[in-house]
């Protein structure tokens, strides 16, 4: 299930959820360093900041197994029970989330079926408070200290700020944001948090201290909320997904970004210069990179000798000429997209064969502005953006 990443990127502690272990990636070797035997389905985990310890969520059991981090001696220090813990069925699902502190003096725990979080000290490794807030709480971040938190209520459409003091630790209120909040992220630079709100498809931006609602953004013409995101530039990065002729897109800034298919998450670049999604469905990873102008092109689907090699003259008027690779024979078809997701023209549609292809398109009775080429085969799409210039 989930996989967390050590700062340094040298280990990688993968849930290994029908194994009932923590398996330890040594990525510097491409090697299996070691497996560890925890709780019963283990599908979430968080790394603290100074990569001594990983905290694992066991969804079965409701437990917390805490693991000392030492490459292939990564051992099992203890499991903590953690009330009952499950899963959201909203953006291909959503676990209850484990969240360690920036400082590492807390871990907290979203007990979603018991409509809690648990506050465990990582001194002790013992629970030290439980605090009480609204109906099935999933998703946990803090804000730039140990001090406060916020936790998304997903069923009762709200919110808490938690305030965390030890034994003392306690919740400052929570707050109505409209249906389903789901995912949520801190924004160090203008020290916002930003809560994703699933149902309602907007952005609230909040106080992480005093849940006061700074802002609001409406994602309304591009569907659902999965996600959200800041680099170390405040800049707001939001996965949508999609409603009717709309496709799922990738949003930051201006720019808006239409994906090959359903997505389940992405993962973003501290600077923001390039994120990767997840796209379950065809089993590909979408790579979106922005330029230092915010300009913003989508690569090739991660497929081996398959895809979109080229568009040249890229901008162009009124024609370019597409190339591309095919691994096998196949059917395939190619289509291009207006930004709005909108298909503005059928370049192919046929068998053709394995090797290297070009085909010219023509786009004179088009207006200007940015479009996306489309190769489609049977379980495989890649995408590549060109912009028309008249």
């Amino acid at each position: 299930w989930e996989v967390g990443i050590t700062s340094d990127s040298r280990w990688a502690v993968v849930c290994g959820n029908n194994s009932n272990s923590v398996i330890i990636l040594d990525l510097e070797n491409d090697v299996v360093a070691t497996e560890i035997p925890v709780g019963t389905r283990p599908a979430t985990v968080t790394i603290s900041a100074d990569d001594a310890y990983a905290y694992v969520g066991n969804v079965l059991n409701n437990t917390i197994s805490v693991i000392e981090l030492n490459g292939e001696n990564s051992q099992q220090v203890t499991q903590i029970p953690s009330g009952e813990i499950g899963i959201v069925w909203a953006a291909y699902g959503v676990l209850s989330d484990v969240a360690v502190s920036p400082n590492g003096s807390y871990v907290l725990v979203a007990a979603s079926f018991d409509d809690q979080v648990r506050v465990i000290e990582t001194q002790t490794f013992t629970i030290i408070a439980t605090l009480a807030v609204g109906d099935f709480p999933i998703e946990i971040a803090f804000a730039d200290s140990d001090d406060y938190a916020i936790v998304t209520n997903y069923f009762s459409d709200n919110f808490s700020v938690l305030h965390l003091d030890g034994a003392a630790s306690e919740v400052v209120g929570t707050f109505p944001c409209g249906d389903g909040p789901l995912r949520l992220a801190y924004d160090r630079v203008n020290d916002l948090m930003g809560i994703g709100v699933y149902g309602a498809m907007q952005v609230k931006r909040v106080n992480p201290r005093t849940g006061q609602i700074m802002s609001t953004a409406s994602f309304s013409s591009y569907g659902s909320v999965m996600q959200l995101a800041y680099d170390n530039q405040g800049n707001e990065i939001v996965l949508t997904a999609g409603q009717g002729n709309t496709p799922p897109t990738l949003h930051k800034g201006i720019t808006h970004t239409p994906l090959p298919a359903y997505p389940a998450y992405f993962d973003l670049l501290a600077n923001g210069s390039l994120a990767a999604v997840a796209i379950p469905g065809p089993d590909i990873i979408s790579v979106v990179e922005w330029d230092v102008e915010n300009a913003v092109s989508l690569s090739p689907s991660i497929v081996q000798d398959f895809g979109i090699t080229g568009a040249y003259p890229n901008p162009f008027n009124p024609s370019i000429a597409v190339r591309y690779d095919l691994a096998r024979d196949e059917a395939i078809s190619i289509q291009a997209y207006d930004v709005l997701g909108r298909k503005v023209s059928s370049l192919f549609s046929g068998n053709q064969t394995r090797g290297k292809h070009e085909l010219i398109w023509n786009a004179r009775d088009l207006p200007s502005g940015a479009y996306w080429i489309q190769l489609n085969a049977a379980e495989r799409k890649d995408v590549r953006k060109v912009v028309l210039v008249k």
